[in-house]
């Protein structure tokens, strides 16, 4: 509950006789209550001020500490008296310090009138201490982060009152600046690896010195000092700073390599060492040869080579420091052995000459060359190219080819060997008799031979190769069309056989005819009719009959036939034994279902029609034909009719055939189910009149289940799938679309006629004055076929006018938007990026990274974010009297401590200029030391600290009175709470402290008190 006070005061102003008396007069209540006040009076009325209200008496409700009631008494429409009313109420309210950081001290104290109140009582969860008494102020530290209620009860004349705030404790940034890093002079340069651990935003990063960084407010910096450094990481998330940490980057020179020699000569296939030196930087080095292929050892500084590439091989070291050297190189000149082909073995047959070897030179031109023939039996010189060669026996010759510029000679292979053959002539022998004899069509075997020499070294060879499976093998097969002699050679080693040969003699294979059977009834006879050639005496002929069921003879030309199915004779002539020939007869018998077929069974849909077609053996003539049941049939006696049934219905098809001596019947069924029909409707939304480029939403419907469904625009196939009953689409044309609804085997189509009205065409054109100042531009429309126009400027402004001027500000590139519609309500856009060239105070202007810097590294960061097109000139001028051109960003060191300031001055190539100062605070390094605290946890000098303000790395050390060290720093803000590093308090007494800032040293003493 709230505790509220409020004062009212009375005036008395002038007829005394009239006087005004309150109740209650000056009092203390509970806040959050309501009181009434009484005014007891003998006047006409009471005014009760500052509220305006009339009456004897109001009921006040209490919400303020102090509430002040000034009522009137009137008497003949003239105020003639006053009093004062002064409440005061009870009321808990309470301020504190931000941000809460987790471990800073935070200041909380009592907000109002502490007159009226007797106790305080403050709860603070979590934090240290946890509670206090009194208005305050009271501090406190929570060293964890979370949420807290903050609690605060006052106590007034009969009357508590509670106030209750939640505190958001933000955790101190945990940060590392990673590990220490080695930059070798020369090199890009290093990334300083800082981190900070997760859950932590909004957050500013600073590292120092920034001498050396690309950027100091970056989490990961570029890093290139020129001599070793450390570098200190202090990270403010959410307000909240981190504890300092540090990085060293060790800076060392580079090594040199050298590789004395610039080209290494090499035969293919034979091995050298490349020699290389290094020096400077750091021993020992390690050494790095690239590409590795080709080398004994790619890290040694003396590797062998044996490549067969010329190619260039690259070396750079790195010394003990980790410092790479720059690379240097050498040439391997690989020069390939000459490579020969002397081609494949010769023949020599019996009493042939001699011949050329003909040398072939695959990779150099032949006559660089230097050549020895080993041996040189039978050449006409041993030392030529293409030497001439007549041996009486069969030898080997081997050629060695020399490259005399580089002393490399051809490898002994089977290409620079050939074999020269003196070889005797075979005898050839064809078949065991002069004639053979064969009947026409079929094959034999013939036999040849070879004498006189290698039997396994033999070739064959038969001509004609007419009727011949293989003519170059010793037994072919033979079929030859016509009586033919065949002549056999055998070769041996390029050496070939005089000819011998074969007669085959080709006879004719018997021809008859046998007249076809009509078709017979089960249990009919037939007699078989036929005829022989006139070029075959029947004397000479033989029959033979298969399968001999239902003939009368199976040994003659023509027997009696009853089969009782259709059946395939098989009739086998021979011609003097020799020479079989086989004519097939097929006689059949009606009781084949080849003779009556029905398609399968068929669906339809509802109200379809089929064509039902029975189909018949073309070989029936005397037949009747009839469909049952009639329903639903066109013409049942016809075997092709048209069904139209109401319901599913099985159809049978009788079939009845007259044979010449017999008649006799056969029957088939088919079923014809009728399906569902399909009725597909298509609507469009939001209509089928749309803008170019505007889609359509189209919605097919029909079919009891999930039809399949085709979508088409002007006969073209977009989509198709089960399921797709409606489709977004993008016409860009007028057409039409045609939606095709498939369920079963029930189908249905609907059509919709799309209109596309064109598009208005966007365009436009700029005029601009080029000038100093703030710009005008002119816009003309040239869209074709708008009838609205909605321009917008790229600042913000927009106009609806054909042609409108606007009146830019500020310099820049700015997007300027066309938007028309036409007279159907089709829109249409454009865009073009606009120069407006304006230089003024507007658009001129500079960062600075700090407006108060420190001695000795007083250093500023200023970086022009100017918008000026055309910009020509940037001058940096600052007070110390230095210009510097062009520079952006502007790093500058003040000298001397003062105000000083930076001036910078912009011109653009039309000559216009503008010009903005800045200025800066350069202080003097400060720093203050406590020399007592007493850690006691009464909030008030519970810990000692260090203020600096400079820009120097700072070390703080401190001591205990036998020179052990119990607290260091490297970061501000420093700040020892009185604990040892175990975490216990130090005991009392006098401790000694060691402040390094830079290249100076401060000492003083502590005295712990607790």
């Amino acid at each position: 509950m709230q505790r509220v006070g409020w004062l009212y005061s009375l005036i008395l102003l002038c007829n005394a006789q009239n006087i005004i008396a309150l109740y209650p007069k000056d009092t203390v209540v509970c806040g959050g209550d309501s009181l009434v006040v009484k005014a007891i009076h003998n006047g006409d009325s009471i005014l009760w001020q500052p509220l305006g209200i009339k009456g004897d008496s109001i009921k006040i409700p209490l919400n303020a500490d102090n509430i002040f009631l000034y009522p009137y008494l009137y008497a003949s429409g003239s105020a003639v008296d006053s009093d004062t009313v002064h409440i005061r109420a009870i009321i808990a309210r309470f301020t504190f310090s931000t941000p809460v950081c987790a471990g800073d001290t935070i200041t909380f104290a009592y907000q109002g009138d502490t007159s009226s109140i007797i106790a305080w009582d403050w709860t603070f969860p979590g934090a240290s201490p946890p509670s206090a008494s009194g208005p305050g102020p009271h501090k406190t530290r929570w060293f964890l982060s979370g949420n807290y209620d903050v609690q605060l009860v006052v106590f007034g004349p009969g009357c508590t009152d509670t106030a209750k705030v939640g505190i958001s404790v933000i955790g101190k940034p945990i940060i590392d600046a990673g590990p220490d890093k080695t930059y070798c002079l020369g090199t890009p340069g290093v990334i300083l690896d800082g981190s900070v651990a997760t859950g932590f935003t909004n957050c500013v990063y600073r590292w120092t010195p920034s001498q050396g960084l690309d950027d100091s407010t970056l989490l990961r910096p570029l890093a290139t000092p020129s001599q070793t450094t450390t570098y200190y990481l202090q990270v403010i998330c959410d307000s909240c700073s981190s504890s300092i940490d540090s990085v060293t980057v060790y800076v060392y020179e580079r090594p040199d390599v050298e590789i004395p020699d610039s080209v290494l000569p090499l035969c293919m296939g034979e091995s050298d060492t490349i020699f290389a030196t290094a020096t400077d930087g750091q021993p020992p080095y390690s050494y790095f040869w690239s590409p590795t292929a080709g080398l004994n050892s790619d890290t040694t500084a003396n590797p062998i080579v044996n490549t067969d590439t010329s190619q260039f091989y690259f070396l750079f070291v790195v010394d003990a420091n980790g410092c790479p050297s720059d690379t240097d190189w050498i040439y391997v000149q690989v020069y390939e052995r000459p490579r020969i082909d002397l081609g494949p073995d010769m023949i020599l047959c019996e009493g042939d000459p001699g011949d050329t070897i003909r040398t072939q030179v695959l990779n150099y031109n032949p006559y660089e060359l230097e050549y020895v023939w080993v041996p040189p039996d039978f050449l006409n010189s041993a030392n030529a190219y293409r030497p001439y060669t007549n041996p009486d026996t069969t030898i080997t010759y081997v050629l060695i080819a020399i490259h005399p510029a580089a002393q490399c000679s051809s490898v002994v292979d089977s290409s620079t060997t050939i074999t020269v053959y003196r070889v005797p002539r075979p005898v050839a022998h064809a078949a065991l008799d002069d004639t053979l004899y064969l009947c026409q069509g079929d094959t034999l075997q013939l036999y040849g031979w070879g004498t006189n020499g290698d039997t396994n070294a033999f070739t064959y060879q038969w001509t004609p190769t007419l009727g011949l499976s293989n003519p170059n093998i010793a037994n072919p097969l033979a079929y030859p069309p016509f009586s033919i002699t065949y002549y056999f050679t055998v070769g041996a080693k390029g050496c070939l056989s005089d000819a011998d040969s074969v007669r085959i003699e080709v006879l004719p294979p018997p021809a008859v005819v046998i007249d076809s059977v009509p078709v017979l009834c089960p249990g009919d006879t037939v007699a078989l009719t036929g005829s022989i050639a006139p070029i075959f005496d029947p004397t000479y002929l033989t029959f033979t009959w298969t399968p001999s069921n239902g003939l009368s003879d199976t040994t003659t030309f023509l027997p009696l036939a009853s089969p009782s199915t259709t059946t395939l004779y098989t009739l086998t002539v021979r011609y003097h034994g020799i020479c079989p020939r086989t004519f097939p007869l097929l006689i059949r018998v009606f009781n084949d279902t080849t003779f009556l077929r029905l398609p399968s069974d068929t669906a339809i849909c509802a109200g379809d029609t089929i064509v039902l077609q029975a189909q018949i053996d073309s070989a029936l003539s005397n037949f009747a034909f009839q469909w049952r049941p009639p329903i639903g049939l066109s013409n049942p006696t016809n075997p092709t009719t048209l069904a139209y049934p109401l319901q599913s219905t099985t159809y049978t098809a009788y079939l009845i055939y007259a044979s010449t001596s017999s008649q006799c019947q056969l029957q088939d069924s088919i079923r014809i189910y009728v399906n569902a029909a399909v009725d597909a409707q298509l609507s469009a939304l939001p209509s089928d009149s749309l803008c170019e480029g505007e889609p359509v939403l189209l919605i097919a419907q029909g079919g009891i289940g999930s039809p399949f469904i085709q979508w088409y625009f002007n006969d073209s196939l977009i989509v198709q799938g089960s399921q797709i009953d409606s489709l977004l689409f993008f016409p860009d044309t007028s057409g039409w679309i045609k939606v095709h609804m498939k369920e079963g085997i029930c189908s249905d189509q609907d059509t919709l006629w799309l209109t596309i009205h064109p598009a208005p065409q966007a365009q436009f054109t700029i005029l601009y004055p080029q000038q100093c100042g703030n710009s005008t531009v002119q816009f003309i429309d040239q869209s074709q076929g708008a009838v609205m126009w909605l321009w917008e400027f790229g600042d913000g402004n927009i106009s609806n006018l054909q042609h409108p001027e606007h009146h830019y500000i500020t310099s820049g590139n700015y997007s300027v938007r066309l938007t028309v519609w036409n007279a159907y309500g089709c829109e249409a856009q454009t865009a073009q990026l606009t120069p407006v060239r304006v230089l003024g105070n507007a658009s001129t202007g500079f960062i600075l990274d700090d407006s108060v810097v420190y001695l000795p590294n007083a250093t500023v960061l200023c970086e022009d974010t100017s918008k000026v097109y055309g910009l020509q000139e940037r001058l940096w001028i600052t007070s110390e009297g230095n210009v510097i051109r062009a520079q952006n960003p502007l790093r500058y060191t003040f000298s001397t401590a003062g105000m000083h300031w930076i001036t910078l001055v912009l011109k653009d190539s039309l000559g216009c200029s503008d010009t903005i100062k800045k200025w800066i605070e350069v202080k003097p390094s400060f720093i203050e030391v406590a020399n007592v605290f007493t850690p006691n946890g009464d909030g008030f000098n519970d810990v000692w600290r260090v203020r600096y303000l400079g820009s120097e790395p700072i070390t703080v050390a401190i001591f205990d009175r036998v020179g052990r060290l119990v607290f260091e720093a490297q970061q501000t803000p420093i700040v020892w709470d009185g604990r040892l590093p175990n975490g216990k308090p130090a005991p009392e007494g006098t401790y000694f402290y060691v402040i390094r800032i830079g290249n100076n040293v401060q000492k003083g003493t502590i005295s712990l008190i607790r």
